[in-house]
């Protein structure tokens, strides 16, 4: 057992043998949230900030209930132990969706969510620099795959215009956001339990996004039937499980493994958005696509061990 720069204990964890369906499971969930979020556009006009803000504020309806139940007096110790690290993740999940629900309304489903999913880019880095996590030779030939692939997709989907320009910034300060919420989840969950830690953290991302939405005055009711469903859909598949099975991934695995599987989330969101918003799918959609998955599943082969120096 080391002690991290961060003041957290660690110690080597054995993969369980449900790691490998379990990311399937969070892949598969998370592809569905920029599905959910157009289809919430075409049903109404409702502001990005909105769609993020009831996106937390179920989550934290159903996870809060759980979480001071379940845990009783140790989620109150949990929180006084590792505050400022559980508040920054929260912030940094609750500016993410804002930045990445944003682009959405900007640029097409495939040039937001490759842009945003350049994550293992920049967890890499830091990991390597931070955690002191040094990736396999397995993990670097999959990152450097699953980058090429989610590029290619994005490739020709670009649209020359300073509104698709704007959408693919935002969709890169999401990724940002994303990378730093990763990063810390990786660290404090060698430390606390997978609902010792979504549940301040989901809390805490809603606590920041709301006020937001009541500072610019944006309406939280007065939507559609239709719309609250999307609302409740989004906030259950891809944050309550797609979300949390890459938050229980990231005690076992390290956070670039994480970071490399999201990487497939460009593929299956592309091929959900062709038969579900009927959006076009190239050559470079599918060439990119079968790289991508490539890469991925070269870096979950014997991927490193959950171990930080």
């Amino acid at each position: 057992m080391t002690v991290s720069p961060l003041g957290c204990h660690t110690a080597a964890m054995k993969k369980p043998p449900i790691t490998i369906p379990i990311l399937a499971i969070g892949l598969m969930s998370v592809s569905f949230a920029a599905i959910f979020i157009k289809l919430i556009g075409s049903a109404g006009p409702v502001h990005p900030i909105v769609i993020a803000a009831w996106r937390l504020i179920i989550t934290s309806i159903v996870i809060v209930p759980v979480g001071v139940v379940a845990l009783r007096g140790r989620l109150w110790e949990v929180i006084k132990k590792h505050g400022p690290i559980l508040a920054i993740g929260g912030v940094l999940l609750g500016i993410h969706f804002i930045f990445w629900i944003a682009s959405l309304s900007l640029t097409s489903v495939a040039s937001s969510v490759v842009i945003v999913c350049t994550n293992p880019i920049w967890v890499g880095l830091a990991s390597h620099f931070i955690l002191k996590e040094r990736p396999g030779k397995n993990e670097v030939i999959g990152i450097a795959l699953a980058v090429v692939g989610a590029v290619i997709i994005g490739w020709g989907d670009f649209a020359v215009s300073h509104r698709a320009l704007l959408g693919d910034m935002l969709a890169l300060c999401g990724a940002f956001m994303a990378s730093g919420y990763i990063l810390l989840g990786r660290r404090i969950r060698a430390d606390v339990s997978l609902l010792e830690y979504i549940t301040p953290v989901y809390t805490i991302a809603a606590l920041v996004v709301v006020p937001i939405t009541m500072i610019m005055g944006l309406p939280l009711g007065g939507y559609s039937s239709q719309v609250y469903l999307l609302f409740a859909a989004l906030a259950v598949i891809p944050q309550l499980i797609g979300h949390t099975s890459f938050n229980w991934a990231l005690k076992y695995l390290t956070a670039t493994v994480v970071a490399v599987t999201i990487l497939g989330e460009p593929v299956i969101s592309t091929i959900l958005a062709y038969f579900i918003l009927h959006e076009s799918v190239t050559v470079l959609v599918v060439v990119g696509g079968v790289i991508t998955l490539v890469g991925i599943g070269a870096a979950l082969v014997k991927p490193g061990d959950a171990t930080i120096d």
